[in-house]
């Protein structure tokens, strides 16, 4: 049985209440998890307000120090840009939980082959640099 946790975003204007949203989210990954018998093990939620200067994603962030509790092996995201908004993050994220063993299970995935294909442009591009840097 998978051991997972669901980490659920929002970023919006201040004057709509985001708990509907990541309810919203936490509920879809609850039954995701329920129907494919995977065992929740927590939830990370995190709420960005528009108009305030980027903040670094603090709860993001302990939940990829946590994964190398091993505790949990799958993170469940509604959709990948809950992760992170540009895909040079997310890739970031993706390699830094799979370092612990830990994979990314967005439940409403749209495009797989589109996905596959920009994270092996990204890891050339990290090659590339690497070498260039020797």
């Amino acid at each position: 049985m998978k051991k997972a946790v669901i980490y659920a975003r929002y970023r919006g204007d201040a004057s709509i209440p985001a708990q509907p949203y990541i309810e919203e989210q936490i509920e879809k990954c609850m039954c995701y998890a329920q129907e494919h018998d995977i065992q929740v093990k927590r939830v990370y939620t995190e709420i960005e307000v528009w108009g305030v200067p980027a903040q670094p994603r603090v709860i993001r962030e302990q939940m990829i120090l946590d994964s190398a509790s091993h505790e949990w092996d799958t993170v469940l995201v509604t959709d990948m840009d809950k992760l992170a908004r540009k895909r040079t993050d997310a890739w970031e994220c993706k390699h830094r939980l799979e370092k612990n063993g830990v994979t990314i299970e967005p439940i409403t995935q749209k495009n797989i082959a589109e996905e596959i294909i920009i994270e092996q442009i990204l890891i050339g591009m990290e090659k590339y640099e690497a070498r260039r840097k020797k």
